[in-house]
């Protein structure tokens, strides 16, 4: 009887204890996923929902209660860097639920702004930060933050704008690029804006075509636009399309004929195109002589370039840059005349010897200038010394050298 009692005793305590444990786990599957959502039991309240939404696949509520758990869950769970994987997660959540009802739709949208707000402005704070120091030490955090925003939203322009600035900063311009790349990429649209920033970054890799292509886009599209012509302008520039380039910048001119850069602009190219092609003329086995009037015509385009320069001198306040390019125009176009000495007739030869010597003089007071200016750079006075001894004038070059050697 003695062991039969301890035996049921023990049975009994075994099966209590069994029963005890089979209540409390029993309680706590009980539990539904809004419970521990509500209770900061994120992981469990995922695990729960997933199963409720297997035994119930038509309930978009409970859909709607996963997505806030994801969002919950990557910034609760994780670093910005590892938060991509749950936030796309969430997003075909939310486009399940949109694909089956639009009843959730301002809901839906809410979770995925809010979520998209999050990391935004995390990702623009740690932008804004001051020095180069802390923009390099937040950089890989920052770009995260975008990288998640446009998992929430794929079709946010202005995050992918500032992840294209963001590398830019960085000196990843190959990263930048395919920033804005990946916007048609992914079957959206960039507004004009973004293809202008996208043909800029183009223009600066070198790229010159694809720029090209998007600047005469927009400008088609955009004729009102001058900061699009003005991009069209410095592709075309730096394509070497220079005869396009001319006609454009005219263009801007009698639009804008107070635009100062655009006529100084007009004349550099003018004169640029001016010496490719005598250089290209006189470079030619087969060639010899330039005709007198063809001369005539030649140094009447220099007086006209000439001109511009003299008048945006005396318009605008006087610059160590606009100098020096004033001073550089004077001197090029007088070893221009130079080299054409031997390509033209007698009378034609008289001609250019003077009109050299007068550029050469034109060039003296804007290398003056500069060189007191600025009398810590040795290239100005090298120049000037370089006029000098070009026209004869020996003690004014031989007294300059002995200043800056002294």
């Amino acid at each position: 009887m003695y062991h039969l009692s301890t035996r049921m005793v023990s049975l009994l305590l075994t099966f209590g204890i069994f029963f005890a444990l089979s209540c409390s786990t029993f309680k706590t599957s009980s539990k539904t996923a809004l419970d521990l959502y509500e209770s900061g039991n994120y992981n469990n309240a995922l695990r729960t929902v997933n199963l409720q939404i297997e035994d119930s696949p038509d309930d978009q509520q409970l859909r709607i209660l996963k997505a806030e758990i994801l969002q919950k869950i990557a910034v609760e769970n994780y670093q910005p860097e590892n938060r991509e994987s749950v936030y796309s997660n969430l997003r075909t959540t939310t486009d399940e639920i949109t694909f089956s009802t639009d009843r959730y739709q301002s809901k839906t949208d809410s979770i995925l702004n809010s979520a998209w707000m999050h990391e935004q402005s995390a990702g623009v704070r740690l932008l804004q930060q001051d020095g180069t120091d802390s923009f390099d030490q937040y950089f890989d955090r920052v770009i995260a933050h975008f990288k998640n925003a446009v998992t929430i939203i794929p079709d946010s322009i202005v995050t992918y704008n500032l992840m294209a600035t963001t590398y830019y900063r960085h000196g990843n311009l190959s990263e930048a690029i395919n920033t804005l790349e990946a916007i048609e990429d992914k079957g959206f649209t960039r507004p004009p804006e973004t293809c202008e920033k996208l043909a800029y970054l183009y223009l600066e890799a070198g790229q010159i075509e694809q720029s090209v292509k998007i600047y005469e886009t927009l400008s088609a599209n955009n004729p009102e636009s001058e900061i699009y012509q003005q991009g069209l302008v410095n592709s075309y520039i730096l394509g070497d399309m220079h005869t396009d380039a001319i006609a454009l910048l005219e263009e801007l001119t009698d639009v804008y004929p107070n635009r100062v850069q655009y006529r100084e602009a007009l004349a550099t190219e003018r004169f640029y195109q001016m010496r490719h092609r005598i250089y290209d003329e006189t470079q030619n086995p087969g060639f010899e002589t330039y005709a007198d009037q063809e001369i005539d015509e030649l140094l009447s385009q220099l007086n006209e370039i000439g001109s511009i320069y003299r008048d945006i001198d005396e318009t605008l306040p006087s610059s160590e840059e606009r100098q020096q390019r004033i001073a550089a125009f004077y001197v090029s176009a007088a070893d221009m005349l130079n080299e054409l000495q031997p390509h033209v007739t007698d009378t034609a030869s008289a001609r250019l010897t003077e009109q050299e010597e007068f550029y050469l003089r034109e060039s003296i007071p804007y290398w003056q200038s500069l060189y007191e200016a600025n009398s810590d750079r040795a290239a100005y006075a090298y120049s000037l010394i370089e006029v000098y001894t070009e026209l004869g004038m020996e003690s004014e070059a031989e007294l300059l050298e002995q200043q800056i050697n002294f």
